[in-house]
């Protein structure tokens, strides 16, 4: 009987399958059916992946992202400038069987800090679950905003990879063969009680904006793609979602460009707050330790020193490229999301085949961007008798600043940003009687408006 369907026909069969599995394991018992779904895939995950898998597009294109990565690393080289962000999404690329797979491995790593995340905030679980009465809408809301931050986090690490990597890896263009090697000595002597670079060196990165530390008004060139594909998102979101009146009531005063409207301005502030509570919780940036470890035990990228027997179960694996360490790693996670309470996610580097040329694949970027804040000095903004952002944040200070005017409060920035990073309600603005509860006073208060009171620009 499925001999004589046409193709067409099979294929809105096939779509109507509520995950891709089941798609799989359907097409594996009839031949028709299996050359039509090797023909069509990717028609038919585009169609069933978005209902199956949460922010699914944000996934495929942190997938596509970093796979472009991976494939420069390898190769020895730098991503094309600009990234081709631009064709990522799956309504310009449909995805692959095997695209789908590493989505479904970033899915499970979302899923694994979720349930690191709710397991320590109760009062969350009930507020949403239990003293809502849309509470079963509402969580499913919430996960979507915080998969989908995390998997913003994953690109935005792939799409920066080069910004950071760029002054290493063209050193030795520039007359500097030995460019951070006394750095690396130092750090792997633990001796880090010299300047993490020479003169001649903080020279050379002062010309690579992202490590020009104060100057966040002019590395637009550096982080533009990025920056407008996040303004782009912020638009698309504000038609689907009105944030609550008490909501844009507490927000800066924006100072809006690229034609954004007061509503997409303010959509826009709360992403990219998602975004920055995405990153602080899975990487740690200021003050908070991140949710994952080093197989080896080290401290690098900021890490708590802990060897684990790596995990109680088998693993997942995946290769990511976060935000802030901007180096190619693999996560191990447990086989089921549920156990990564009770164990840990766990990195290791990705290694070349090959190493022909140095300065590939800088592996200490996060330490490094530590460093010169501290080299900085207290006649720099990072003062540490100042607290300040880190410079891992110059492009949100870029994103702030380039589109809605704002700049970080000097005073009590780090009390404030503690405030904010401790709320998960940022991700469920919802409606009057929750908004009493979110903490997003905090977020806003982290900020004023570039040309304030201070005459600081």
């Amino acid at each position: 009987m499925a001999t004589k369907l046409a193709p067409e026909t099979i294929v809105q069969i096939l779509k109507n399958f509520e995950t891709v599995e089941e798609v799989v394991v359907c097409a594996s018992a009839c031949r028709r059916f299996h050359d039509v779904w090797l023909c069509h895939a990717p028609q038919i995950i585009w169609t069933i992946g978005p209902k199956q898998i949460l922010a699914f597009d944000d996934a495929l294109m942190a997938v596509r992202a970093t796979e472009i990565v991976l494939e420069s690393y390898q190769k020895e080289e730098l991503p094309s400038d600009p990234f081709p962000l631009s064709s990522l999404s799956g309504a310009v690329r449909k995805p692959s069987l095997s695209e789908f797979q590493q989505v479904r491995d970033f899915e499970h790593l979302a899923k694994c800090a979720e349930q690191i995340y709710v397991e320590d905030e109760e009062d969350l679980k009930d507020y949403i679950q239990r003293d809502q009465p849309d509470g079963t809408a509402l969580r499913v809301l919430w996960r979507e905003r915080f998969h989908n931050s995390i998997y913003r986090v994953l690109l935005a690490g792939a799409v920066l990879y080069r910004a950071y990597q760029e002054p290493m890896h063209m050193a030795a263009n520039w007359g500097l063969p030995n460019f951070l090697d006394k750095y690396v000595e130092a750090l792997a002597s633990d001796d880090m009680s010299s300047e993490p670079v020479s003169g001649d060196e903080l020279d050379y990165l002062m010309t690579f904006a992202p490590y020009n530390l104060g100057e966040s008004g002019g590395i637009h060139g550096s982080f533009k793609t990025l920056g407008e594909f996040l303004v782009q998102q912020g638009k698309k979101s504000a038609q689907q979602q009105k944030l609550h009146a008490q909501t844009t009531e507490i927000l800066p005063t924006f100072a809006t460009t690229d034609g954004l409207s007061d509503s997409e301005a303010a959509v826009l502030f709360i992403e990219l707050g998602q975004l920055l509570f995405a990153l602080e919780f899975l990487v740690g940036i200021q003050g908070r330790a991140p949710i994952i470890v080093n197989g080896s035990g080290s401290e690098e990228h900021g890490r708590t020193r802990f060897a684990p027997d790596l995990l109680h179960k088998p693993a997942r694996t995946t290769p990511v490229v976060l935000f802030g360490t901007f180096f190619p790693e693999y996560i191990s996670t447990p086989a089921l999301a549920a156990d990564a309470v009770d164990s840990h996610l766990v990195a290791t580097p990705v290694c070349r085949s090959s190493e022909t040329r140095p300065g590939v694949g800088f592996q200490h970027i996060y330490l490094f961007l530590h460093d010169l804040h501290r080299m900085a000095g207290c006649d720099n903004e990072f003062s540490s008798q100042n607290p300040a952002p880190y410079p891992h944040h110059q492009f949100f200070e870029y994103m702030f600043r380039e589109y809605l005017g704002l700049r970080f409060v000097d005073n009590e920035f780090d009390f404030l940003y503690d405030e904010f990073r401790e709320s998960g309600f940022i991700f469920v603005e919802r409606d009057d009687h929750l908004m009493i509860e979110i903490d997003i006073e905090a977020l806003a208060a982290l900020f004023e408006p570039v040309a304030s009171t201070t005459g600081k620009t």
